[in-house]
């Protein structure tokens, strides 16, 4: 596990492939003072923290209310075979996702921009519309990742005692407030 991590070492060097990690030049912190004055690194930094910020957000509230969803479901098979739908995502690789994104959205040939073309006559490109960006990367991020968290919450909800469900009830709580509070 160790190993890949010998790899860091290229960003303390002047890399050349053709020297290799241990041929190549020493350069220190060269590269990060680079990177930190140049023109679009205050942009490169936002942006991290903000789509951060967006997948924690929106993936939290996506699976909170997924996990809720699985748990107020009374079928037992329907249950198993959402978990097993919403955790698939989870382990499909990046390069895959990136490639089924490009096969709804492409210019040329995607699924969704056919679709909007064959809808409503209006050519998309949204390669080319940086605005889309945000909102297409969050989506992406929690449709990845808010299955295996909705399954989490939703077995921490089977692990609470059914006693406090009984008694919210016998308090006058309704199913939303239930939910809510417990």
């Amino acid at each position: 596990s160790y190993l890949p991590m010998i790899g860091l070492i290229m960003a303390f060097q002047n890399y050349i492939p053709r020297r290799g990690i241990f041929g190549s030049e020493w350069v220190g912190f060269q590269n990060f003072e680079y990177l930190l004055k140049s023109s679009i690194a205050s942009r490169l930094i936002f942006n991290s923290i903000f789509l951060n910020v967006l997948f924690t957000v929106f993936g939290t509230i996506v699976s909170l209310l997924l996990g809720l969803f699985l748990f107020e479901i009374g079928s037992k098979l329907f249950v198993k075979i959402s978990q097993t739908v919403l955790v698939f995502p989870y382990f499909a690789s990046w390069p895959l996702v990136g490639v089924l994104l490009s096969a709804l959205i492409s210019s040329e040939n995607g699924m969704i921009t056919k679709f909007i073309e064959s809808a409503f006559s209006v050519t998309l490109n949204f390669y080319a519309m940086p605005e889309l960006w945000r909102g297409i990367l969050t989506f992406v991020n929690v449709w990845k990742v808010s299955g295996l968290s909705a399954v989490v919450y939703y077995a921490i909800l089977i692990g609470v005692d059914r006693e406090i469900y009984e008694a919210a009830e016998m308090d006058g709580a309704g199913k939303f407030r239930t939910m809510w509070s417990i």
